[in-house]
């Protein structure tokens, strides 16, 4: 009798740690998630390259990975030869999986307060306590596109507002939600921006740059205070501990938001640009702020018309001529920067104009490093994400040549060792 206890006592401690939160409908996959990949050409990171190699993971992690590397017992073996292997990109502005449809209410006249019930902000484009996590979901569609441009992992935010809460870093592999979501609350996101608010305040850059500078002015006050309850101002605290992404939509703006950073003493600033920073370089540079870069470079002008090229300016030509080199100007600056594929209308579109920016002189190493480390370490991820290494998660790519420098196509994504076809 003890020994049929003891055998169901074993059974219940062993299903109990293959549980979830959701029902398994159907049997369990017992199998064991042990795999080793090999010949292939690996990128540990950005400085190190490694030809046919191995990568062995287990149970998510990665266990090992180099040269001549044995199979351990009842690991399935992969033959990836003449494959590349990358560490998944990472994309620090992004709206992916994230639901946010905001009811723009109409109103006759000037409205001076905000509408919305609850102890928040008198100003509705003041939303430090939205949380992205709260309206993500995985989006199949738009994760095919993100995969099939190497991105593993994104940067998620309502990007809706000035102050526009907590972003959410996600997985953009299948699965629930609950699975996806590494890392709830990673940095805080803002703009120049008022979006949706129905407020008439501010109308202007002038108002949003007062704005901006007031919100700050009063989280010092109400962090001295007890005589009032603001939930966006509680939000606002507690989120000035991450990293802040701002958005400027022009080289003059970067400088804008780097000015306020300075004010108030800021120093975990990343701002996202606009793709023009080569023409006021020397300014943003001493800035000292890192830049989340886009490489939706501008589409040829029609100018066979000579009533079409009159509407051209000379500097909207320039601009077209010598976009795909400011990541190369940037880089020859020593500048930190990171890579977004915001703005590309697809996965194709984006890794034709990386190789163009790379024909324009960025190094395929930096746009790596641009695309994996040094996005991980400005959020603080550099555990979870940006390279190859025992003891990581095997967040990963693999591409069937060189995606840099030839016409190479990301066949698979994996996440915490699950592969998925692209």
């Amino acid at each position: 009798m003890r020994s049929i206890h003891l055998i169901l006592i074993l059974l219940f401690v062993k299903t109990s740690f293959a549980q979830s939160t959701f029902p398994q409908n159907g049997p369990a996959d017992q199998r064991p998630n042990a795999f080793v990949i090999s010949h292939a050409t690996i990128w540990l990171d950005a400085d190190n390259k490694i030809e046919d190699a191995s990568l062995v993971i287990e149970n998510g992690i990665i266990k090992a990975v180099g040269k001549n590397l044995s199979i351990p017992k009842n690991f399935k073996e992969i033959n990836a030869k003449g494959k590349t292997i990358y560490p998944a990109f990472v994309d620090l502005y992004s709206n992916y999986g994230i639901k946010w449809d905001p009811k723009k209410e109409n109103h006759r006249g000037q409205q001076f307060n905000s509408n919305k019930a609850g102890a928040y902000n008198w100003n509705e484009a003041i939303r430090a306590e939205l949380n992205a996590v709260d309206y993500f979901m995985p989006d199949e569609k738009s994760a095919k596109n993100y995969k099939s441009a190497g991105f593993g992992i994104s940067l998620s935010s309502i990007q809706d507002g000035i102050c526009r809460g907590s972003a959410s870093l996600v997985s953009t592999g299948s699965g629930n939600a609950q699975e996806l979501i590494i890392k709830p609350q990673s940095a805080q996101a803002w703009s120049f921006n008022k979006g949706s608010s129905s407020q008439d305040y501010p109308g202007s850059m002038m108002g949003c740059i007062a704005l901006i500078r007031q919100s700050f002015l009063d989280v010092m006050w109400y962090s001295k205070q007890n005589k009032e309850v603001d939930l966006s101002m509680e939000a606002f605290r507690k989120n000035l501990s991450l990293p802040l992404v701002f958005e400027a939509e022009n080289k003059l703006a970067i400088l804008r938001a780097s000015k306020i950073a300075k004010e108030f003493n800021q120093n975990n600033w990343i701002i996202k640009g606009a793709g023009d920073e080569y023409q006021r370089i020397k300014d943003i540079k001493a800035t000292g702020r890192p830049l989340i870069i886009p490489i939706n470079f501008p589409k040829p002008y029609e100018v066979e018309d000579p009533f079409d090229a009159e509407l051209v300016g000379l500097g909207d030509l320039k601009h077209w001529e010598l976009a795909p080199a400011n990541l190369s100007f940037l880089q020859k600056e020593g500048m930190t920067f990171c890579i977004t594929m915001k703005g590309c209308e697809s996965s194709s579109e984006f890794l034709k104009n990386l190789r163009k920016a790379i024909q324009y002189g960025l190094k395929p190493n930096e746009a790596l490093r641009a695309l994996t480390q040094t996005p991980a370490r400005l959020i603080g991820a550099s555990n979870v994400c940006g390279k190859l290494a025992a003891g990581m998660p095997a967040h990963f790519s693999i591409a069937d040549k060189d995606i840099f420098t030839e016409n190479g196509k990301i066949e698979e994504i994996w996440r915490f060792g699950n592969q998925e076809i692209v």
